[in-house]
């Protein structure tokens, strides 16, 4: 029996094929083999060609052997199976737990310098926020205050925080505006005259958890005291929330908060993926782009008591974290309609340092309250 007995033997348990495209299959092997040894470059066939070269009779493995038996298997794949000439894949949906799992690896295999005593992590970052343009009218002064008319119009920050490892003293915050624009439905904004210095002040560390909040910013070494077994941290993170919103959307945003604010442990961070992974309602979003105009893909949840969407970007090859970005689920009057950014956050820098710039060093002492 030759080869072609027993290709024709092998292609009698594939039912629904006329002898025409056996004729077919037989001129795509001539092809193939004429083609072989004559400087034609060879491509890995598709998992679905390996299986069926291996599950073939052994008689048909042997007398394929070398180039030529690859470059017959995948003839005989595409043009037998599909009568195409070209094999078919279907890609791959990313689930959220899929998106989440790859971070956890990226974040294991990531490198993490540790800081020396005395030093700050410095992180620099770009911010969009929706801001109210109507005054605001104070029944209290800071205790209830409200938006008098809700017209909102998207600023633009560039932000550098100077945050202690060791939680005690001080840091350092400076903001710059970067610019302002029009919201679908909000007014055209006013263009600040003769530009806007920028904000810079002290900023006391805190180092309290108060709800889904780490004040001012959750550093190093309380950081470093988490545990890093999920199971472990899941429980730690339960156990530090709020009464108010719902357990899930406070659990989301204190992960949220810890990944975009710090410079987080690569072992904490995996662990706090594998955390996320377990929180109900995450889906993907393929096609994203964070504050500072980066592609990426996003985790996105559904946050019901701010009723927005919150979104964890990654970066589409290496999946770490980018930034992230809050989206509106509902049209707003004064915003936009459903799906207009009203909150975004692209770290750009985070690294340690002993330096603190002089006008940092002689700053106004201020205590504030991280982003929630």
């Amino acid at each position: 029996m030759n080869e072609l007995d027993e290709l024709a033997d092998l292609r009698s348990g594939i039912s629904g094929r006329s002898p025409d495209e056996l004729v077919r299959a037989r001129q795509t092997l001539d092809t193939g083999i004429a083609g072989t040894g004559n400087g034609q470059s060879w491509h890995r066939p598709s998992p679905g060609v390996w299986r069926l070269w291996r599950h073939a009779r052994p008689s048909l493995q042997i007398a394929l052997t070398g180039a030529t038996a690859m470059a017959l298997a995948v003839a005989v794949a595409a043009s037998v199976l599909t009568g195409t000439g070209s094999a078919k894949r279907s890609p791959a949906v990313l689930t959220a737990a899929d998106v989440l799992g790859r971070a956890a690896i990226s974040a294991v295999h990531s490198p993490q310098p540790v800081p020396r005593p005395g030093q700050y992590l410095y992180q620099t970052s770009v911010e969009e926020d929706a801001t109210p343009s109507g005054p605001v009218v104070c029944a209290h002064p800071k205790i209830d205050c409200r938006i008098k008319a809700s017209r909102y119009s998207l600023t633009t920050n560039g932000v550098q925080f100077w945050v202690p490892v060791s939680g005690h003293g001080y840091g350092a915050m400076r903001s710059r505006l970067v610019g302002q624009a029009r919201l679908p439905w909000g007014p055209q904004p006013t263009p600040a005259r003769g530009g806007t210095p920028p904000t810079v002040a002290r900023v006391k560390s805190a180092r309290q958890f108060q709800g889904t909040c780490l004040q001012p910013l959750p550093d190093y070494a309380l950081l470093a005291s988490l545990p890093t077994d999920p199971r472990a941290l899941r429980g730690w993170i339960y156990r530090h929330m709020g009464s108010g919103a719902h357990p899930a959307d406070q659990a989301w945003a204190v992960i949220e908060n810890m990944l975009q604010d710090a410079a987080v442990l690569p072992k904490l961070a995996a662990a706090l993926f594998q955390v996320a992974a377990t929180i109900p309602g995450a889906r993907v979003v393929p096609h994203v782009t964070d504050a500072a105009g980066r592609p990426g893909i996003a985790v996105a949840r559904y946050d019901t008591a701010d009723q927005t969407d919150q979104q964890i970007i990654f970066t589409t090859h290496t999946y770490q974290v980018l930034g992230d970005r809050w989206l509106l689920t509902s049209p707003e009057k004064g915003v936009g309609p459903v799906g207009t950014v009203v909150m975004s956050e692209a770290l750009l820098k985070s690294v340690f340092t002993s330096f603190l710039p002089p006008y940092v060093v002689h700053a106004p002492s201020v205590v504030i309250n991280a982003r929630c």
